[in-house]
């Protein structure tokens, strides 16, 4: 008896092994946490694990395979507006929930930028979001991240471009949020909202070159 309770057991966490193991987007969606990232499809195939990086975050992976970060649970990434090119070029765009408000999410990866010509990155950044802004520079293991804040026509945005350090690629990220919406808040949770999304920004990292 207690051999063949044994054998059970042994099955078991090998079941319960090969299970954690897979990917989201090759489980059983019955099995999958009850979140608004696993529950639609397209964004299922880039996470990673069920398992979290930090609460209410999970593991994103690239379709280029060149970069990663945490990925919010209350996030959903558009199928229509996804656009991606010979692993050099990637464009997303998502929406998410923070402290009960929406926020939206676009991500542009460009493979072939260099930290040579940051500056041209920056102006080209800058044309994009329509505006001339003065940037924080963070610099955070192999990347420097060029981070900003502000307030366009009634929408709250909080802008950053990332630059490998160690090799080529650059990221352009924008999160924004209806001001009206923010606004609601009370003054302690707009700034954990601003906290959190920064935190956010920073879990964004290269795959190649090395970690300083």
């Amino acid at each position: 008896m207690n051999r063949t309770i044994a054998l059970i057991l042994i099955v078991i966490i090998l079941l319960v092994g090969c299970q954690n193991e897979l990917k989201p987007s090759e489980m059983d969606p019955n099995d999958l946490p009850d979140e608004r990232a696993f529950q639609d499809e397209f964004t299922r195939g880039f996470l990673q694990s069920v398992e979290e990086t930090r609460p209410g975050y999970y593991p994103f992976l690239s379709k280029t395979g060149k970069y990663n970060m945490d990925f919010p649970a209350s996030g959903v990434i558009s199928k229509n507006f996804y656009s991606i090119k010979n692993n050099s070029y990637e464009n997303l765009g998502a929406a998410m929930l923070l402290e009960g408000v929406g926020s939206h999410i676009s991500i542009i990866y460009y493979g072939n930028n260099s930290i040579g010509e940051i500056d041209s990155h920056l102006d080209f950044f800058q044309g994009r979001i329509g505006e001339s802004t003065t940037f924080e520079k963070i610099k955070n293991k192999n990347r420097f991240i060029y981070y900003s804040y502000m307030e366009l026509q009634g929408i709250n945005n909080h802008v950053a471009y990332i630059q490998n350090i160690n090799s080529i690629g650059g990221i352009e990220i924008i999160v924004n949020t209806k001001s009206e919406e923010f606004n609601q808040l009370s003054n302690s949770d707009r700034e954990n909202r601003i906290s959190e999304i920064k935190n956010w920004i920073k879990s964004i990292q290269f795959i190649n070159g090395s970690e300083d």
